[in-house]
């Protein structure tokens, strides 16, 4: 009766779990590896014969599908099995099932005990800084740190080469007068407060950004800059940068990458955030970007994607014209001196969503652009500009994809340059009018 080696299967259980709302998703068949009895933990008389993680549904208790645990002889051969029905799961909980699963098949002792409080475990921080230069000196020797009253960076600050800082802001405000950025393949997270700038910022320049191989984040973080807000450094070679749960208001651009020196392979990140800017997502070169659960608005563009490619899930992208960006004093004058086409430098078509680039030789790359349940919003006082533009390179391998999965909506027109030469389309989204209706 006594097995060599054991394995639990399960049927029909989760495996995905969406970590903004909690919900599980796609039920999968889970096999274990056979594991040696003699080398399983004892517990007086009772082996621990498996212990594993379900990924619980929100509810209060449910209960798991039947699974099987198969008993094995020392040649890998099934000799008996274990079929287990109506065992309850519940979320932060730990199920225990006890019985003699060889001897005893009458039924086994099933107990479902707290093993978690739903309570975050506080993590202590090393240092508690209350000046300038106590907080200059956690981004030289990192660690993990909390703010205990407003605090301002004079100049340019940076994490050092190879360090991790974590800063809680602790509803405090950081006001930064440079940029505070990473070094080498150092990390920076800001959490929980605000980060803004002075009233005499550069326009273009970011309050914080990740350096080549670092990586910047926030996290239920505002930040209010009058230039731009969070991204890519020059020369950042492939930086990440995270924004989670927040809020950045940018007078340029809120998110972005920079075309002043070839920035590839970049990451960015956009999770359940709201971002505001002159163009409030600025993708320059091949990179890749994510989006979900967003609120991207901007005065000229929501989001200029001009290389690489971005995923777009759950979110809104709308242009709310502001006529005191550009010379002309209304919207049919920009569109008159941007939309036929994409000129050099900063005259860039204006829509909610700007894709692809103007052919010129710093821009020869190709673009994809992946949309699901995506509103793209052309308002009111911006008509008649589009909801989108798109223009291509001409090189075949060097153009604009766009994919239209399910629930895409666009509030406005949509303009491809040259009759959507090079541009490929998969997909249709719901075109929507002024007065509400729709059509495909």
């Amino acid at each position: 009766l006594r097995p060599a080696e054991v394995k639990l299967t399960f049927k029909g259980v989760p495996n995905t779990i969406d970590l903004l709302t909690g919900e599980v998703s796609d039920a999968a068949d889970i096999s274990g590896e056979a594991v040696k009895v003699s080398e399983i933990a004892q517990d007086g008389d009772a082996k621990h014969l498996s212990f594993d993680y379900i990924l619980a549904e929100p509810d209060d208790q449910t209960i798991l599908p039947d699974f099987t645990m198969y008993f094995l002889a020392d040649d890998g051969k099934v000799t008996d099995t274990y079929t287990f029905t109506n065992i309850p799961v519940q979320r932060n909980y730990q199920t225990n099932v006890r019985g003699n699963l060889l001897t005893d098949r009458t039924g086994v002792k099933i107990e479902v005990v707290p093993e978690f409080d739903g309570e975050y475990n506080e993590i202590v921080p090393e240092k508690e800084v209350d000046s300038e230069q106590a907080l200059l000196e956690v981004l030289k020797e990192g660690g993990y740190a909390k703010l205990k009253k407003d605090i301002t960076i004079t100049g340019n600050s940076s994490v050092a080469d190879g360090k991790e800082v974590a800063l809680d802001l602790n509803n405090c405000t950081l006001t930064l007068t440079g940029t505070m950025s990473t070094k080498g393949v150092s990390s920076l997270t800001l959490i929980n407060g605000t980060v803004k700038s002075p009233k005499t910022y550069v326009v273009n320049k970011y309050l914080v950004s990740a350096s080549a191989g670092g990586s910047v984040a926030l996290e239920n973080v505002v930040m209010e800059s009058f230039g731009a807000g969070i991204g890519i450094e020059p020369k950042g070679d492939p930086g990440k940068v995270t924004v989670r749960n927040s809020k950045i208001t940018a007078y340029s651009y809120a998110v972005g990458t920079n075309a002043k020196s070839p920035i590839y392979n970049a990451e960015i990140e956009l999770i359940n955030s709201q971002l505001v800017g002159m163009s409030a997502v600025l993708m320059n070169l091949p990179s890749k970007i994510t989006v979900s659960k967003c609120v991207l608005q901007g005065s000229m563009q929501a989001m200029i994607l001009r290389a690489g490619t971005a995923e777009i899930t759950d979110s809104q992208l709308k242009l709310v014209y502001d006529s005191s960006n550009e010379e002309g004093d209304t919207p049919e004058d920009a569109k008159d001196n941007y939309i036929d086409d994409w000129l050099t430098g900063n005259a860039v078509p204006l829509a909610a969503l700007t894709v692809g680039n103007d052919n010129s030789d710093g821009y020869l790359f190709k673009t994809e652009l992946s949309l699901e349940n995506v509103d793209i919003i052309s308002s009111e006082e911006s008509a008649p500009l589009p909801a989108m533009y798109v223009r291509a390179n001409e090189d075949a391998d060097k153009g604009v994809t766009i994919t239209y999965g399910a629930e895409c909506r666009v509030n406005g027109e949509i303009v491809c340059y040259d009759g959507g030469k090079n541009i490929t389309i998969n997909g249709t989204p719901v075109i929507v009018d002024a007065d509400d209706d729709t059509r495909p």
